[in-house]
């Protein structure tokens, strides 16, 4: 497989075979565009990995992650955290001023997520409707601390105040099960939302 350029803007990827002829010196190739291959390739794999609305890592690929990081997590013995993010208000947005504006929120919100997260070593994902998760591997309980403080304090502000986060944390026990691990952030959130929203919280046994 080799890169040929095609013009200035387009770089196409060609597959080639080469077969010896009869007559001497002669051979026969043979070439096939793989560019648009590739190409429907990459899009499958992103739409089987994320989020369609917000890029953010889909709620299937979240728990294959969450797994792997468990897993890695007892052999290495490093600090694993969680945050789980619920939106307040972000019914009111969807009732009020329609789907399109509550999707320009998860879009919003996404964005200052990534702008959080240490890229290629943390993982952020869209759980499901207004729900995200942030799982942060090697991290101490100040980090998570603060990484979920400065969201806490940028949605609304991005938001125009339509929208604030209740966010529960949790760093991973010594033998704890994945899903004990996401439950516990869960509740921990839902603990924030019945306080009324804006903050975040621990999760404890």
């Amino acid at each position: 497989e080799v890169g040929i350029k095609i013009s200035d803007q387009r770089l196409g990827l060609f597959e080639f075979a080469f077969a010896p002829l009869k007559a001497e010196d002669s051979y026969l190739l043979v070439g096939r565009d793989l560019t648009n291959i590739r190409r429907l390739a990459a899009q499958i794999k992103r739409q089987a990995f994320n989020d369609g609305l917000t890029g953010l890592f889909n709620h299937g690929h979240f728990h294959t992650l969450l797994s792997a990081q468990v897993s890695l997590q007892r052999q290495k013995g490093f600090p694993l955290g969680l945050l789980f993010i619920d939106l307040d208000k972000f019914k009111d947005v969807n009732d009020n001023e329609g789907h399109a504006a509550g999707d320009a929120i998860l879009k919003t919100v996404a964005q200052i997520l990534l702008s959080e997260i240490r890229q290629g070593n943390d993982y952020a994902c869209r759980y499901g409707g207004d729900e995200f998760a942030v799982i942060v591997p090697g991290i101490p309980v100040e980090g998570l601390e603060a990484m979920a403080r400065r969201i806490v304090e940028q949605v609304p502000a991005a938001c125009e105040d339509k929208v604030s986060t209740s966010i529960g944390l949790a760093l991973l026990e010594e033998d704890e099960a994945a899903a004990d691990f996401l439950n516990r952030a869960d509740r921990a959130t839902y603990c924030v939302k019945r306080n009324g929203g804006n903050g975040f919280a621990w999760g404890h046994e």
